[in-house]
């Protein structure tokens, strides 16, 4: 899990990306610019690699895999 100023990111068991919060800057990767109140998954094609890590920052999320 990781926290930037107004969104956070985490990866759950399945390793899925879920982020939610502040989508101002589309930092939540839905490719809207809307406010997120509740919980979503990004819809992220990563072909089958596991994602080994997350971080957030004020307006982005990177992912490694």
């Amino acid at each position: 899990m990781s926290c930037g100023i107004k969104h956070t990111a985490l990866v759950n068991t399945r390793n899925e990306l879920i982020c939610f919060g502040s989508n101002e800057f589309g930092q939540c990767g839905d490719g809207k610019h809307d406010c997120i109140k509740l919980n979503f998954d990004v819809n992220i094609n990563l072909k089958g690699r596991v994602i080994d890590s997350i971080e957030c920052g004020g307006a982005h999320t990177l992912v490694k895999s």
